[in-house]
């Protein structure tokens, strides 16, 4: 049985079969203002929640991993949609998208195909508020037009 370690959305798995993830990285930022005061610190102000990325790099080597699994990916996140994004135990980490893919790979065989693959895939957190706005603005155009 192949270890899942992460999903995206119904279509995209990485695990031990598709895409192995070798490292991931999750990065939060917050915002704050400075406010100058005379003959001290400046004071700080909690403005919200910044940008949160996540980053995946993945190595394919012959006998682990799909290469069409890479394919999938780039076409779902053509789509620019926001996908759940969940660990192996189905806890969710929220909506997100796909903002990056990059792949290449090393050393090469005689063919010129790499013997592996590495894959960079970097995530950014979807607000979930558009969703909602959505699904309520959405509610309220089908009740108007179903009447």
């Amino acid at each position: 049985m192949a270890a899942v370690v992460l999903a995206f959305g119904p279509a995209v798995v990485f695990g031990s079969r598709t895409l192995p993830p070798v490292a991931m990285r999750r990065s939060a930022e917050y915002r704050w203002t400075r406010h100058p005061r005379v003959g001290s610190r400046p004071s700080l102000s909690f403005v919200g929640v910044g940008p949160e990325t996540l980053t995946l790099d993945v190595v394919q080597v012959p006998g682990y991993g799909l290469a069409a699994a890479v394919d999938a990916l780039r076409a779902v996140a053509a789509t620019g949609a926001p996908h759940i994004l969940a660990d192996a135990d189905g806890r969710p980490y929220g909506w997100w998208v796909v903002t990056g893919v990059s792949d290449g790979g090393s050393p090469l065989d005689g063919a010129g195909r790499p013997l592996s693959r590495q894959v960079r895939v970097t995530f950014e957190r979807f607000d979930e508020s558009v969703l909602t706005l959505a699904r309520r603005t959405g509610r309220r155009i089908l009740d108007a037009v179903t009447g």
